[in-house]
């Protein structure tokens, strides 16, 4: 009889800009984020009809409001793929949001500003990655932006709009940010948001919106759309599949035998993560994705 022989293999990894997916949902700390889990009334103002996102006021759902688009709303301009905004698909799942982020020459116009509260609370010290796709309007509004971010609070942040809906609070320091300058143009593909950051505990919301001055803000006209005559100054983005995952090498390695000369899987098989990378103890680089 042959013996069974256990070969050890010790893996380090190194991650840069993770990019999981957000189908298994066994570590992403957001409830909903595909944006799916419904009301069974449509609310009034915008459509934002989810149980788990909501306008950032609770109290007054017209203020800073965003749009909930989906493949089975019956009021067809919030119908995906051909809205009365774009055309575009869900990136994962069966809707997804849009923004109101940046009204040129309007600075008093109210900005989309959503917040969901996490499944539970970061822990201080601890890191995790942030990261939500986006996707500019292709259909209606005259300007890209780079302003996009999201930032995680103790709550504080709820009903402050109510008083000022501007969007900009100078206390707001956001945790990911996509870069200053980096003005998002791709209307075809989704655009990866993301960032690695430490809590300090207290996290338990997650609020997006772009959290910078209209003049802070770079934009730049979408030639295909813009029309002298009828203007519509403002930058439109959709969101989809957003996640907060912590970065843990647990939630990566686990112990796993194979007969020698066999082989075996390691790694996070639910998520899709191109940009993780592998190295060995002596940092030779192994190979690139959730797993190997």
């Amino acid at each position: 009889m042959k013996s069974k022989l256990k070969k050890s293999i010790f893996i380090s990894i190194c991650v840069l800009n993770l990019n999981f997916a957000t189908k298994g949902q066994v570590l992403n700390l957001i409830p909903d984020p595909s944006f799916e889990d419904t009301l069974s009334t449509v609310q009034i103002y915008a459509q934002l009809s989810l149980k788990h996102w909501k306008n950032l006021d609770t109290t007054k759902v017209e203020i800073a409001p965003a749009a909930y688009l989906n493949y089975n709303s019956y009021n067809i301009p919030y119908a995906l793929p051909n809205t009365f905004w774009c055309f575009q698909d869900a990136r994962g799942g069966g809707g997804c949001l849009i923004f109101e982020f940046h009204w040129n020459y309007f600075p008093n116009m109210q900005r989309s500003i959503v917040r969901t509260k996490l499944n539970s609370t970061l822990l201080a010290g601890k890191s995790y990655c942030a990261k939500m796709y986006v996707n500019p309007c292709d259909k209606y509004g005259d300007f890209f932006t780079d302003g996009i971010q999201m930032y995680f609070d103790n709550g504080q942040l709820d009903t402050i709009v109510a008083q000022d809906s501007s969007g900009y609070y100078p206390f707001v320091q956001p945790q990911v940010s996509n870069s200053f300058g980096n003005v998002i143009t791709d209307t075809a593909g989704w655009t990866l948001v993301s960032g690695v950051f430490t809590a300090t505990g207290n996290e338990s919301f997650l609020t997006i919106s772009n959290f910078w001055t209209d003049s802070a803000t770079t934009n730049i006209l979408n030639t295909a759309v813009y029309d002298s005559l009828n203007p519509n100054p403002v930058s439109l983005l959709l969101i989809d599949d957003v996640s907060v995952i912590p970065i843990d090498a647990s939630n990566w390695l686990s112990d796993v035998w194979c007969v020698l000369g066999d082989s075996a899987y390691i790694g996070l098989p639910k998520y899709d993560a191109p940009d993780a990378e592998w190295y060995n103890l002596n940092m030779q680089y192994i190979g690139k994705g959730g797993g190997i």
